[in-house]
């Protein structure tokens, strides 16, 4: 599970009048520089909501995966959007990245 189901899930957990609040403080677990930081913005949050919103918590320590994208260098995370195929696909097809029909029947090939 990567971050934008972490934050779709995170986003059902809280109250509508506290999802924009609680949605800014979870960005600096996946806008880090480092591992160390992102860590530490963990336990920050903890502290911070960790009362009030525990499932949240829960959910984040339970997710194994939560910082594995730290082991890669910092171009590459950029990149790292989603762990589905059809939905890589479609992020680039909504960026319009395919000018020609040509380029898009050449990642058709590619992928099957």
């Amino acid at each position: 599970m990567f971050w934008v189901h972490i934050q779709r899930n995170i986003a059902k957990l809280v109250r509508a009048t506290d999802r924009k609040e609680i949605m800014n403080a979870v960005k600096p677990l996946y806008q880090s520089q480092n591992f160390e930081s992102a860590n530490s913005e963990f336990n920050n949050l903890k502290d911070t909501i960790g009362k009030k919103y525990s499932k949240v918590i829960k959910l984040l320590e339970t997710n194994e995966s939560l910082f594995s994208f730290y082991k890669y260098p910092m171009q590459i995370r950029r990149s790292i959007y989603t762990t589905y195929l059809v939905e890589g696909l479609n992020k680039l097809r909504k960026k319009n990245s395919f000018q020609t029909k040509n380029q898009l029947s050449v990642l058709y090939v590619i992928i099957f």
